[in-house]
């Protein structure tokens, strides 16, 4: 099978599990549909006016079509594997997409309950579950927050504060290998909330085979995503997922010249992201062409002012996107007196193939104006460029170029640091 070939089915096999993640988000506008005519066509009228229906029913059309081109390329003995990608994508977004909202069931003892599955007996293919800030998934957890990661040969590793809690010996082989896993988040006492200031402690239980209590650093309640993340190395192709839930409240003030005007309001943000790569190197040079699909919906709650002069209201909003990136990493390195140095650069073709942000109504007493949300254009690229040098094991000196170009608009971002490793 050629990689152009792969891509083509891996495209199919991306949309089908987006169509499913689509309609479970759709059904949140439904809850549970029981059976009986009335309650058929009550939840029938429901999804004909809720988005993400469509946009599901649509990724499932796009995807037949995707899937027909790559399997006229390959025999079927061949094509029908990679089917099992969409088996592992759609059951980690059916297990994400449960609504879950952590600010109302965390006043309490907080139970998260998942499976974990990986294809081959390796330290390299992991899952995570983190309860991380806004920005990663990743189960690296840093103050304030939690990760945990399972390894295919058994090993457990626990996050927080940047380091590894727990102990050494639980990250050997053949530690934890019952799939079902069950994470407990109490306060110190075990019968209040891990998010309400009196200390914080998680009980994983692992089957029937291990069950582990762990005092944690105190967790903060407000911004922390649930997230569940995997990778898997197959030689030079690398896929992952990273799945995250986040939620927040904001608070605003505003000097109006006459007292302050406060406002408090929530949000929330779902997303998932799968990506696949092959990597290539020749020597001390590499070419890592990558495929991606990307999910992502938001929402904020209303917002009404109190106090100052002429408070204003604004109504909810909630924007959806869906995406597609294509692209490739080309890099080199060098290795000088004990010091190695790497240049790499990336360019992505990005493809919005769904999008829709609704409108907001903002209101100042008996005046009223109506903003339509904006998208990006449909097509658009990403480019950017790195410069890495690494002086030990522990510091690193590194200067970062990120672009956006879209038909209306382009951002240019750079960043320059230091990273320290102790």
């Amino acid at each position: 099978m050629r990689l152009t070939d792969f891509w083509w089915l891996f495209a199919g096999v991306s949309l089908n599990a987006g169509a499913q993640l689509g309609l479970k988000a759709a059904t949140r506008s439904t809850g549970r549909i029981d059976s009986g005519a009335s309650n058929l066509w009550q939840a029938g009228q429901q999804l004909a006016v809720t988005p993400a229906f469509w946009l599901a029913l649509a990724a499932y059309g796009v995807s037949v079509a995707v899937w027909t081109v790559g399997l006229s390329r390959v025999p079927v003995s061949q094509a029908y594997p990679v089917l099992s990608l969409g088996y592992v994508l759609t059951a980690l977004n059916g297990n994400w997409q449960s609504d879950l909202n952590i600010a109302a069931v965390s006043t309490g003892p907080l139970t998260i309950d998942f499976d974990m599955y990986e294809l081959t007996n390796s330290t390299t293919e992991w899952g995570a579950c983190s309860l991380r800030a806004p920005g990663s998934a990743f189960p690296v957890a840093g103050a304030t927050e939690f990760g945990f990661l399972r390894r295919r040969n058994g090993g457990v590793q626990v996050f927080q504060n940047g380091n590894v809690s727990g102990t050494a010996s639980w990250d050997t082989a053949n530690f934890a290998l019952a799939p079902h896993w069950t994470l407990i988040f109490t306060d110190t006492a075990g019968t209040g909330s891990a998010f309400n200031g009196n200390g914080s402690k998680v009980t994983m239980i692992n089957g029937t085979l291990w069950t582990n209590t762990l005092t944690l650093a105190q967790l903060k309640r407000s911004g922390l995503k649930l997230g569940f993340n995997a990778s898997v190395d197959k030689g030079p192709w690398t896929w992952a997922v990273a799945l995250v839930h986040g939620f927040g409240k904001i608070n605003s003030s505003r000097d109006t010249g006459f007292g302050i005007a406060s406002a408090d309001y929530n949000a929330h943000l779902d997303g998932a992201l799968t990506e696949l790569s092959y990597y290539w190197s020749l020597e001390q040079n590499r070419i890592v062409p990558k495929a991606a699909f990307e999910y992502v919906r938001a929402t904020t709650g209303s917002l009404q002012e109190f106090g100052g002069l002429d408070p204003v209201a604004a109504s909810s909003a909630t924007a959806e996107r869906a995406r597609l990136l294509i692209g490739a990493e080309i890099g080199r390195y060098w290795i000088f007196d004990r010091k190695i140095f790497d240049l790499s650069a990336y360019g992505k073709f990005v493809d919005n193939v769904a999008q829709n942000f609704n409108s907001v109504t903002v209101s100042l007493g008996a005046e009223s104006i109506t903003v339509q949300g904006v998208g990006e254009s449909r097509y658009g690229a990403d480019a950017g460029a790195s410069a890495s040098l690494s002086l030990s094991n522990t510091a690193r000196l590194y200067l970062n170029y990120d672009g956006k170009f879209r038909a209306a608009m382009q951002s240019h971002q750079g960043t320059a640091g230091v990273e320290l490793k102790w």
